[in-house]
């Protein structure tokens, strides 16, 4: 009897290459000079924070162009929305899901 599985799983290490690539064009990058900007990767989420929405939406930009020129589905990344702080810095959240939800499949 015939079957067949389906895995829909990202390559962790084409998310790492994408965030490390993003890493490198914001440590160039002129209008993030002297800026307290980070990109960093935790497990299953990327990061993002920055010292005001626009550099954070420039942020979420960057990574997520690195995100697809990887060859990676934008379907499996899931942006949350920012939190912005009175004092006007800005953070993000971009959970990549790993496998088929059992709703979904």
């Amino acid at each position: 009897m015939p079957s067949f599985n389906i895995v829909s799983q990202v390559n962790s290490m084409e998310i790492e290459n994408a965030v490390n690539i993003a890493n490198k064009e914001l440590a160039n990058r002129f209008d993030f000079r002297g800026a307290k900007a980070t990109i960093v990767l935790e497990k299953n989420e990327i990061k993002l924070a920055a010292d005001n929405p626009f550099k954070l939406k420039a942020l979420n930009e960057i990574v997520i162009g690195k995100i697809a020129k990887r060859n990676i589905s934008l379907k499996n990344i899931e942006q949350c929305e920012p939190d912005v702080s009175p004092l006007g810095h800005a953070r993000q959240s971009i959970k990549i899901k790993q496998g088929l939800e059992t709703e979904i499949a």
